[in-house]
């Protein structure tokens, strides 16, 4: 059976991917494998049955071929609107947070838990984490900041809406963050942990 099909949580998790069969499963799942919500993965359309052979515990759903702005349609029309989501790119390598001024593996459950609740009480639709993997930086900071933010694409919490789609095929998370500000009053991002992925390195 699909992975989540009897399981009942209030966000689902979807993993934006393409041309990384042969690595998801060693970086971003293995992130992922604490957390016990429904698995999507929206690959590109000529990848999908080799998705489904080799992932067939997961969603796998067809993510389009025109890039990224049109996987982002894909999630959001897949989804009502309203729905949680926490979606993620496939290269995400660990999550992090800082204590005694060290990065140590961070308890990403509690986080997206916060980060949904967090966004209820504040009337806000996007939560995310700190965009550089510094512990000095990361500590000088407060915790969660409300305002203006860049949330970074790496592993970010959504409540899915229609003001929130974005169109820029490199940089949607600059604009998804804009866009947040824009109609909702700011983000909710954690300061001090951090999504680490490998960016404009390999295939995909």
């Amino acid at each position: 059976a699909e992975r989540g099909t009897e399981q009942r949580t209030d966000y689902v998790i979807v993993i934006r991917t393409y041309s990384r069969r042969g690595t998801i499963e060693q970086h971003t799942l293995e992130v992922l494998r604490d957390l016990d919500a429904p698995i999507y993965i929206f690959c590109g359309t000529d990848e999908m049955e080799r998705y489904k052979q080799d992932f067939p515990r997961y969603h796998v759903r067809d993510g389009g071929e025109s890039g990224v702005g049109v996987c982002n349609d894909r999630i959001a029309d897949h989804f009502p609107e309203g729905q949680r989501i926490l979606q993620c790119d496939d290269d995400v390598t660990r999550f992090v947070e800082t204590k005694d001024g060290k990065l140590l593996p961070g308890d990403l459950k509690t986080y997206v838990r916060r980060g949904f609740e967090m966004c209820d009480e504040r009337g806000l639709k996007l939560f995310g984490f700190y965009p550089v993997a510094n512990a000095m930086f990361m500590q000088g900071r407060e915790e969660v900041s409300l305002g203006l933010s860049f949330v970074m694409g790496g592993i970010h919490g959504f409540v899915n809406d229609r003001r929130l789609r974005t169109r820029d095929q490199y940089r949607d998370d600059y604009e998804r963050s804009i866009l947040s500000w824009t109609h909702f009053g700011g983000v909710v991002r954690f300061n001090r942990a951090k999504a680490c992925n490998i960016i404009y390195r390999n295939s995909g």
